[in-house]
């Protein structure tokens, strides 16, 4: 499947999201109701290799992925805000979620201060759980819904290769 065909393989034994998962979602047609509510989260990386994400998603189709380098808690928070003010056309109520573990923190606080949006929250993955007996932290836990959801089928993904490389290489 590998060597001949090209083709990645189905799943790793320990992949919290195998391939056979991710690649039916960037095919799945799923549409979002009108009135569903745009979730918009933000992963701040700030100035570093790696990048500054911001996610819209409607229902369960992730509408938009944006990301931006070598940018500080400020400027990140000014894309952020534009993103939200865009999403925001519809007059659809949009809930955003920030990334507030190190620089993430000044986002939040910007957009808490200046940014005008009502519905949003601080997101720590490192803090407990709902089902503190099944999982270690809430990182565990929001994981293992995207896996539950992707098993099912439920969610529409675009077809970004990194996306679904980081989706794919997290073990449990």
């Amino acid at each position: 499947r590998v060597r001949v065909l090209g083709l990645p393989p189905t799943a790793a034994p320990d992949a919290l999201v195998p391939w056979d998962w991710l690649l039916p979602a960037v095919e799945r047609d799923i549409d979002f109701a009108p009135d569903d509510p745009i979730a918009i989260g933000i992963d701040v990386a700030r100035y570093g290799d790696d990048s500054s994400v911001i996610t819209a998603c409607r229902g369960m189709v992730t509408t938009d992925i944006r990301e931006y380098q070598q940018l500080s808690g400020i400027q990140v928070a000014e894309w952020a805000g534009s993103v939200i003010r865009e999403q925001d056309a519809d007059d659809v109520q949009t809930g955003v979620g920030v990334d507030i573990i190190g620089v993430g923190a000044s986002v939040f606080d910007h957009l808490d201060r200046y940014g005008n949006v009502p519905l949003l929250y601080p997101i720590n993955v490192a803090e407990s759980p709902a089902n503190d007996t099944r999982f270690e932290r809430l990182r565990d836990e929001i994981l293992w819904r995207i896996r539950e959801e992707f098993q099912q089928g439920l969610v529409k993904i675009p077809n970004r290769p990194e996306l679904m490389n980081e989706c794919n290489t997290i073990k449990w």
